[in-house]
C-alpha cells in the first residue's frame, strides 16, 4: 500500500494533493490562507508517506525524503502557489523543498499577521463608535462584521469573541450570536464583500 501511494505521489503530486484536499487550496500572493495551505500540504505528505505524524510540525520534516521525493515535494509546493508568488520562488533560486517551504513560511506568515491586525483594527474601530443599540445598528453591525468573517476565519481569529465583546460594550443582548449567524444574516450577502 505504501509503495502504491508513493508511486502515485511521484507520478502526479498535484493529483494526490487534489484528492486529499477537496477544496484544493492554492497559496495566495498575500499569504492570507497560509494556515489552510500549510495544512493541505501536510495532509498530502502524510498521505503520500503513509504517516500519522505531522510533517510540518516536525523539526526537520523533509529529512525522511530521498532526492526524488524532495524534487516531487518541491514541484507540489510550486504547483500550489499563486502565479504571483512564483517570482519570489524563482528569485530565491532554491531547489530544496525545505528551503522553499521555509522561504514561503517567512514571507507569508508575516503577511498573515499583518492582515489579522488590520481586520481586528477595523472591527475595533467599528466597536468604538458608540451609537445606541437598535435594530438598524445591529443590521449595520452584522453587515460590517459579516464582510470580515470569512477573511478572519482564514486567519483563525475568534470572531465570536469580538462580536460578543462589542455587543456587551453596547448593552446589546446578542451574546448568543454565532459566526454563522452573521454569514447567513439577511442583511449580509456575499456580493457585498
Amino acid at each position: 500500500m505504501a509503495d502504491y501511494l508513493m508511486k502515485q505521489f511521484i507520478k502526479s503530486p498535484v493529483t494526490v494533493f487534489n484528492k486529499v484536499n477537496l477544496r484544493k487550496p492554492t497559496l495566495t500572493f498575500n499569504g492570507s490562507n497560509w494556515s489552510k495551505w500549510e495544512s493541505a500540504i501536510n495532509w498530502t505528505l502524510q498521505h503520500a508517506f503513509l504517516s500519522n505524524k505531522s510533517f510540518i510540525g516536525n523539526d526537520n520534516p523533509f529529512s525522511v525524503m530521498n532526492l526524488v521525493q524532495n524534487q516531487v515535494v518541491t514541484s507540489l509546493i510550486r504547483n500550489t502557489l499563486d502565479s504571483a508568488l512564483l517570482s519570489i520562488v524563482k528569485s530565491g533560486g532554491l531547489a530544496s523543498s525545505k528551503d522553499l517551504f521555509d522561504l514561503l513560511k517567512l514571507q507569508c506568515k508575516r503577511l498573515g499577521c499583518q492582515h489579522k491586525l488590520i481586520l481586528v483594527e477595523k472591527i475595533l474601530k467599528f466597536a468604538s463608535n458608540r451609537q445606541p443599540a437598535s435594530k438598524s445598528w445591529l443590521e449595520k453591525f452584522c453587515a460590517t462584521v459579516g464582510r470580515y468573517v470569512l477573511q478572519m476565519e482564514n486567519y483563525a481569529c475568534n470572531v465570536t469573541f469580538y462580536v460578543t465583546l462589542h455587543c456587551k460594550e453596547n448593552s446589546l443582548n446578542c451574546c448568543k450570536l454565532k459566526c454563522r449567524t452573521l454569514e447567513f444574516d439577511s442583511s449580509f450577502t456575499r456580493g457585498a464583500q
